[in-house]
């Protein structure tokens, strides 16, 4: 553990240590917001070792996994600017393409075309 190493929160986001303490570590997120953990709670996040991310405009490093990896029921997409949408359903598979029924938070309701091989940002705290 050292100044630098980042992090993936249980939240989801990317944090990068900017300062140790005896008890504690002050994280920076990707909006540039400062927090602080005790050393214990380390055990809460996980290494990031540079696997797949992607870099979400307003938003910053999120983790992502190939579109034909997304799990209806347990993941939701996450969009730039912070947007999420739920995958409700596959509508259709290709050799190269598949399409997803997606759910916006405001209930509409939309088709989503995506290369399987596509990363794509998620997470598995939607919050609806």
């Amino acid at each position: 553990m050292a100044i630098g190493d980042r992090y993936w929160g249980p939240d989801g986001n990317l944090y990068a240590i900017t300062e140790q303490h005896s008890g504690f570590i002050w994280f920076r997120d990707n909006s540039g917001d400062l927090t602080k953990i005790n050393k214990e709670e380390l055990s809460n996040y996980r290494t990031y070792s540079g696997g797949r991310s992607i870099h979400l405009q307003g938003w910053g490093l999120h983790p992502a996994k190939r579109a034909d990896e997304i799990i209806i029921g347990e993941d939701f997409f996450v969009w730039n600017q912070g947007s999420i949408s739920k995958p409700l359903r596959i509508i259709k598979t290709t050799p190269t393409q598949i399409v997803f029924q997606t759910m916006t938070k405001d209930g509409q309701v939309w088709e989503r075309r995506l290369k399987k091989d596509r990363l794509v940002a998620f997470t598995t705290r939607g919050g609806f």
